[in-house]
């Protein structure tokens, strides 16, 4: 079974991400993320790290 990726597109799509937008963050790699891709977290059984940075991103104001 593959893991649901829609709660992080759906908070990213939420901040104003772009259907492209979202796709290039959620399988580019990422530096925060120890230079692995959103998704391989969320594959991973991960995804509350993803939810993590995205808190942290959100704090700072980096999608607003």
């Amino acid at each position: 079974m593959t893991p649901d990726r829609r709660p992080i597109r759906q908070r990213l799509a939420a901040c104003g991400f772009t259907e492209a937008e979202l796709d290039l963050w959620i399988y580019r790699p990422n530096p925060d993320l120890w230079s692995l891709a959103p998704y391989q977290l969320v594959d991973a059984g991960r995804a509350e790290e993803v939810h993590q940075l995205i808190d942290r991103l959100a704090a700072c104001g980096a999608y607003q």
